[in-house]
């Protein structure tokens, strides 16, 4: 089995992505990182093995990143390709523990499109309230004799999942067009939908991480802040998806009473406001007005509520 990690790389910290590099390396086969920040940072990483840095030379998003990552691996015909955000920090057996997952599923029919971890809030230690739908828990033999314990959900999140690198041909890739907010989920989405395949949480792998530029509370429950550049992303990226039938509805109503919420949340709270306000102005005008070129997936008529 063979596993290359890609991580998309934006004005890193040095010190932080040392230390994501370092938990990863260790436990795949080999590490393509994909810079998209303006100035090349790949003085950091010569001399690390089996390592390669693919300078993009200005922020593509992403998804193009993603994909850009991908056209360099493809020579080498790897079994898994594991997807970590720059700020993600593994534990020991982390990978490990998504194979075995990955394994056991595929062994027991089930159509798996990838295996994600339970993110660990970095400010509080305490697992991240669930992002995705969540369905039933249950555990599996694995063929090293040991159990497995999976939670079946809507889609997988980019800071560290593991994904059968042929799903890819199938599926197609990340979508650029989103730039950055939504990547993950629609392409899992568009995975359920082409070619039947589910996603699972592996409970015993396990992530640090933080959302956004930290978290707040809010009437109770934690907010996620995003940054006026990423709440541009955010408003113009549902809107778009929004007129997507393969997207969820039970997504759809969610996100629309979340973003309600946070608009004006970040105008009355967060400052600069002006600048909050004006991300959120165009990001609704973009997303109303500005469509994308529809791909042949936009268009499909099915439209699950799962």
């Amino acid at each position: 089995m063979k596993i290359a990690a890609i991580i998309i790389l934006y004005n890193p910290d040095a010190r932080q992505i040392r230390q994501t590099v370092d938990s990863i390396l260790p436990q795949v086969d080999h590490l393509c990182l994909a810079d998209n920040s303006d100035e090349s940072h790949h003085v950091w990483f010569d001399g690390l093995p089996r390592v390669s840095y693919l300078h993009l030379g200005g922020n593509r998003g992403i998804a193009a990143a993603q994909n850009a990552a991908m056209r360099t691996l493809e020579s080498d015909r790897y079994d898994f390709l594991l997807f970590c955000d720059q700020d993600s920090r593994a534990e020991a057996d982390t990978v490990s523990q998504l194979a075995r997952a990955c394994t056991a599923l595929q062994q027991h029919g089930q159509p798996t499109g990838g295996v994600g971890t339970r993110a660990v809030n970095r400010q509080t230690g305490r697992p991240y309230a669930a992002k995705s739908r969540e369905y039933e828990t249950f555990e599996l033999a694995s063929g090293d004799g040991t159990r497995c314990t999976l939670t079946r959900c809507s889609y997988i999140r980019s800071s560290i999942s593991l994904i059968p690198a042929t799903h890819f041909d199938t599926v197609g890739g990340f979508d650029e067009r989103l730039f950055i907010d939504a990547v993950d989920n629609e392409w899992c989405w568009r995975a359920t939908h082409l070619a039947g395949l589910q996603f699972y949480i592996a409970e015993a792998a396990h992530i640090v991480h933080m959302l956004g530029e930290g978290d707040r509370r809010l009437a109770g429950r934690q907010l996620a802040i995003s940054s006026p550049f990423r709440i541009y992303f955010q408003l113009r990226n549902y809107l778009w998806l929004c007129r997507r039938p393969y997207v969820p509805a039970w997504w759809k109503r969610h996100h629309a009473l979340k973003y309600l919420a946070k608009i004006g949340y970040y105008l009355l709270c967060c400052r600069p406001r002006m600048a909050y306000l004006k991300q959120i102005l165009r990001g609704l005008r973009d997303g109303l007005f500005r469509l994308p070129r529809p791909n042949a997936a936009d268009t499909s008529t099915h439209n699950p509520d799962h």
